[in-house]
């Protein structure tokens, strides 16, 4: 049986009507030996062909036929798929996410049942016909990218980079670059700057304090060194904490311990307190006093609100049985000073609201796809990432020898509900710039909690 495309009321794109002759008799074939595809057998005819129309005017539009008379999917005029077969596996995949591959295992057995010498509709075949059948149906696919609970942007999110590659031939024409990058050099802060002891000798010394004690030499070394540093107010404490032993080796008493051992980290105090940018939670440490003592119940509330903002403080104060030295208040005061100046380190030569003045984009980049966060602005341009020695030395990554023919990986970001926002394609191997350039480029508001994986 011919195929002919029938007459529409519309014309061409170009307002031309179509010709009404007989595509048969005018020898407008699109194709002959065509094959229908459907759930049980593959029709194959040598005499099937199938017409086209041309308009009226001579314009080189043609009119194909659709076969949605005869309920089938025009592939390419070469293959012609059964709309019962793609609804089936449509219902496959919407109630057990059955892969398409299945699919096909499950008609070529129905073909085997019927003869053993059918034929089949290939798996290439069905996977093109299924993309183009997937385009017609009114699904929005953003919205599986969006999670009704947690909204446009999640609080909490978990992210990993997965070692699925994609081959790196078919991803020749992409440019893995970064985001665009201002202009303008951003300093920041270094490392020496966000912690409150610099030198590693002296946590060293003062986490130790905290276990074994110090000798008197190692004692005299520590408070030498503090004061060095400038670290009066925690010399202070430091002798407040050993004022009750009277021979060495001395240690802090153990309402001291839990602040010193986290001073002793090689970690940025603003990890520690988690009040940066938090003003009711620093303002509750400023107004703290011998006279305004927040283990009171009528300061409860501030009490549960420093809990919550920084419980690592909270407790720290909780663990006095009886009145806080002045001493100690004066060194929280010092810890919310280093959290703040950690953010407010910028080159003399800038702006200090420069850190606000983005870069705009030229256009969404095709290796990341995040349909509900979009790319809001560039990434600012930091002076780290422009360190030749720190290239030398090392990156900030995971050790990995990479693969010759596949890419690093895909990182995927994902919201507590098990909803994935997008991924994106990494270029290099896993770093923390990864998700950085994210967060930073995508995200409006900040994320409360990030767990990798």
């Amino acid at each position: 049986m011919d195929m002919v495309p029938e007459i529409p009321e519309d014309g061409c794109c170009h307002g031309n009507a179509w010709d009404t002759r007989d595509p048969i008799k005018l020898g407008w074939v699109s194709s002959s030996n065509v094959l229908i595809h459907k759930q049980d057998i593959t029709i194959s005819d040598t005499d099937r062909k199938i017409y086209y129309r041309k308009t009226v005017k001579g314009c080189d539009c043609k009119l194909q036929y659709d076969g949605q008379e005869m309920l089938l999917f025009n592939l390419d005029n070469k293959h012609l798929v059964d709309y019962n077969l793609l609804f089936n596996y449509l219902h496959c995949l919407v109630e057990n996410g059955s892969p398409l591959v299945t699919m096909r295992r499950i008609i070529f057995r129905n073909v085997q049942a019927t003869s053993q010498d059918a034929k089949c509709i290939p798996v290439h075949v069905l996977r093109k016909a299924w993309n183009g059948f997937s385009r017609l149906l009114n699904i929005d696919y953003t919205a599986a990218f969006r999670c009704d609970i947690c909204g446009d942007e999640p609080n909490c999110i978990i992210c990993d980079a997965t070692s699925l590659g994609v081959r790196k031939d078919l991803l020749s024409k992409i440019n893995f670059k970064t985001f665009d990058r201002s202009s303008t050099l951003i300093y920041g802060s270094k490392h020496k700057n966000r912690v409150f002891i610099e030198r590693t000798k002296s946590r060293q010394l003062l986490g130790k304090l905290c276990t074994a004690g110090l000798s008197q030499h190692e004692m005299k070394t520590l408070i030498t060194s503090l004061n060095q540093e400038g670290h009066e107010t925690l010399c202070q404490v430091v002798n407040e904490s050993v004022s009750h032993f009277t021979r060495f080796p001395k240690r802090a008493s153990a309402e001291y311990c839990s602040l010193f051992k986290e001073l002793s980290k090689n970690t940025p105090v603003c990890g520690m307190m988690q009040i940066g940018g938090d003003l009711k939670g620093q303002d509750i440490i400023e107004k703290m006093c011998p006279e305004y003592d927040i283990r009171q119940s009528r300061n409860s509330s501030d009490l549960d609100y420093l809990q919550g903002a920084s419980p690592v403080i909270t407790n720290f104060i909780c663990g006095f049985s009886s009145q806080i030295p002045q001493c100690v208040f004066n060194l929280l005061k010092e810890l919310v000073n280093v959290v703040n100046t950690s953010y407010d380190i910028l080159h003399p030569t800038q702006d200090k609201n420069s850190h606000n003045q983005y870069p705009e984009l030229n256009a969404e980049y095709s290796y990341e796809y995040f349909p509900n966060l979009p790319c809001r602005h560039g990434n600012e341009n930091y002076a780290a990432d422009n360190n030749s020695r720190a290239e030398v030395l090392g990156d900030c990554r995971k050790e990995s020898w990479g693969h010759p023919v596949l890419s690093p990986g895909v990182f995927t970001i994902f919201c507590p509900h098990g909803i994935c926002y997008g991924f994106s394609l990494m270029g290099s191997h896993e770093s923390p710039r990864h998700p950085f350039e994210i967060f930073k480029c995508r995200f409006i508001n900040a994320i409360m909690l990030i767990e990798a994986i």
